[in-house]
C-alpha cells in the first residue's frame, strides 16, 4: 500500500473542523507524513472591479 508523505488541511474558522483535524493527525501518524495546516481567514472575491481613476 502506497503511504502519505505530505498532508495538506485546509480549515474554515467558521465552519467545526475539529473532526477534520482529528482524522488528519491520526493519518498523519500511521503514514509518518508531513501534516500542514492552512486557515482560511476570509473568502477572496471571485471577480474584482477596477479602481475608478479621476479623469
Amino acid at each position: 500500500m502506497k503511504r502519505f508523505k505530505n498532508i495538506l488541511v485546509v480549515l474554515d474558522p467558521e465552519s467545526g473542523s475539529e473532526a477534520l483535524i482529528k482524522r488528519a493527525v491520526t493519518v498523519g501518524q500511521r503514514n509518518q507524513a508531513r501534516l500542514t495546516v492552512v486557515v482560511n481567514k476570509a473568502a477572496m472575491p471571485l471577480q474584482a472591479e477596477p479602481p475608478e481613476v479621476a479623469e
